[in-house]
């Protein structure tokens, strides 16, 4: 018997479909507490606050991000911050942020933290940006949606099996269309509300006891002699 964490992950090896079954993983308890924004707009004092953690692998789309974000109109005010392993940064991506020069669009990066000052980041933040283009089941995006953050999400297949028909996405290679729905969600706290909402909901699907008992049945579900293993 194999486990795989997410449908995506399962349809990418569908010779074991008939001896598989998806469960996927759940989420810290801590994370568990939604913020309800009240700010109407953003200025130049008080700029959307945006976070994006995760390593600086290619995959992980930085370079897209940074396109879109020079393309924005000088009276749009960004504040994005950027938390992960920074050794995994090429050399050619630390200039393009060093170079990076915008007054209406500050950039913070944050080396590797622990989860309760991530927690932290993700409380002080308005919204969530996960660009990844190669995911089995994103903890992050599962940790986002657990604060309650309205999110912009590539629509990497993994990604939308999480996030659902209600999600907000862009194309995962086009930086023009990250630079619109970032424009989009800058300018409505409806939108804002509404994914806030939306995905906390859905946040509640990814529960560690959940997954322990549906893990420790399909264990037990198994003919015994698959089980070998565990003896």
């Amino acid at each position: 018997g194999i486990i795989f964490i997410s449908n995506y992950a399962l349809s990418r090896n569908q010779k074991f479909e008939k001896k598989s079954i998806v469960i996927h993983h759940g989420v810290d308890r801590s994370f568990f507490k939604r913020k309800i924004s009240s700010v109407l707009s953003y200025s130049k004092e008080n700029p959307l606050k945006i976070v994006y953690p995760s390593s600086f692998f290619k995959y992980k789309n930085h370079n897209i991000i940074l396109d879109s974000l020079n393309g924005l109109p000088n009276n749009i005010y960004i504040e994005l911050t950027l938390v992960g392993d920074l050794r995994t940064a090429n050399k050619r991506l630390i200039k393009k942020f060093e170079c990076f020069n915008r007054e209406n669009i500050n950039i913070k990066l944050i080396n590797e933290l622990s989860h309760f000052d991530l927690n932290i980041i993700y409380e002080n933040a308005d919204v969530g940006l996960f660009a990844s283009k190669c995911e089995n089941l994103p903890n992050i995006l599962l940790e986002m949606i657990s604060k309650g953050l309205p999110i912009i999400s590539s629509n990497y297949g993994s990604n939308t099996e999480v996030l659902g028909l209600k999600g907000f996405y862009f194309k995962m290679n086009d930086a023009k269309d990250l630079e619109n729905k970032i424009l989009t969600i800058y300018k409505s706290d409806k939108l804002r509300n509404q994914l806030s909402e939306n995905n906390y909901v859905i946040s509640r699907n990814y529960d560690w006891n959940e997954t322990t008992k549906k893990t420790i049945n399909y264990i037990k579900s198994l003919p015994v002699s698959y089980l070998h293993v565990f003896t």
